[in-house]
């Protein structure tokens, strides 16, 4: 197998936007908030648009290819999604399940997540946690209309790594344009939604009995996922994987259901050396142009678009498992984030 690159599944949303449909050829009038980038999911699967899998849906080449492209997994499905999200105006106040409540509350995977901040406009915040001691408080706030009064707010930029663990009320706020990687779910508690209507008047569900199933209070959380200072150490911590000339490639999330990489290239080119056989790459070119050759492939065996893809922002791109290496060269400059997940010694 080779490395493939996906056409994304387009979600319209209240608060989307417009900036990012000329990278995507998206043609709408419509806002549009998602493009899921790389996605196996009942609610949308992305399809493949280069080499012989051309047309198939992520999905379908899991099923079909699970050494390649599910790796060293119990995982039936693919288990992390990536979107490009673009918000024009804020996203609702919204928490996400972990596993086990997801599961049992409507059969779907829970929901951590991690943001890479493509544009920010000047003073530009997010919300990640609150202040909220207990469920009491938390619920007689939105009854009385102060939650926003709770809010932990941070402030981004450009390059930026949030990281949001399942359990952690959040809001993306307008004027951001991001890179999300989460595990593969679609289910959201929306506990506000700054008291908006539709175009016909209506206003959206909000899910305050789930929310609070799943929230997490600094009463019953040691960690203290809540606080400012907690999302700002998981924005900046960073662990060097390697710097060479032209290369920095940093570790940003290493968390329980996947890693999340940023890997930048200044007029350089680099050899990705790998443990075939594990995870899957994803690679997700944020910024500049860079080609793509996979060195393990044999010339008479596979195409040129199979062997080489010439990249530009939006891309996305699933390495094999069972691919060793391949090569990356920018003639000025590119920034990839790059995602894994955790595999097991035996699938």
């Amino acid at each position: 197998m080779y490395p493939v690159v996906f056409q994304p599944v387009v979600k319209e949303r209240i608060w989307g936007g417009h900036q990012l449909k000329t990278m995507f050829g998206v043609e709408t009038d419509r806002p549009i908030g998602e493009y899921w980038t790389l996605a196996d999911h009942p609610a949308g699967s992305s399809t493949v648009r280069n080499g012989r899998l051309l047309g198939r849906t992520l999905t379908e080449i899991v099923q079909d290819h699970p050494e390649d492209y599910l790796g060293r997994t119990r995982a039936k499905h693919f288990p992390l999604m990536v979107k490009f999200l673009e918000a024009e105006s804020n996203l609702s106040v919204q928490v996400h399940p972990g596993d086990d409540y997801a599961s049992m509350h409507g059969g779907d995977n829970g929901k951590t997540e991690a943001w890479y901040v493509l544009r920010a406009l000047p003073g530009a915040k997010v919300n990640v946690g609150h202040r909220f001691a207990n469920p009491d408080v938390f619920r007689q706030a939105i009854r009385e209309g102060r939650l926003e009064d709770g809010l932990e707010f941070l402030n981004i930029h450009s390059g930026d790594v949030i990281y949001v663990p399942s359990g952690t009320l959040h809001a993306l706020l307008e004027g951001t344009q991001v890179i999300e990687v989460q595990q593969s779910s679609d289910v959201t508690y929306r506990v506000y939604d700054w008291n908006r209507v539709d175009e016909h008047g209506n206003s959206r569900d909000l899910h305050v009995d789930d929310a609070l199933a799943v929230l997490r209070f600094p009463e019953n959380d040691g960690n203290d996922v809540n606080s400012d200072h907690a999302a700002a150490w998981q924005r900046d911590g960073a662990r060097v994987i390697y710097s060479g000339p032209g290369v920095v490639h940093e570790r940003k999330v290493d968390g329980e259901h996947f890693c999340l990489d940023t890997l930048s290239l200044r007029e350089a080119g680099w050899k990705r050396l790998r443990e075939g056989g594990t995870s899957p790459e994803i690679l997700i070119l944020a910024e500049g142009a860079c080609r793509l050759t996979a060195n393990s492939l044999d010339a008479e065996d596979f195409s040129a678009e199979e062997r080489v893809l010439d990249l530009v922002p939006g891309d996305t791109v699933l390495v094999p498992a069972t691919m060793s290496s391949y090569h990356l060269q920018t003639p000025s400059h590119a920034q990839f984030v790059l995602a894994t997940y955790p595999t097991t010694q035996h699938g």
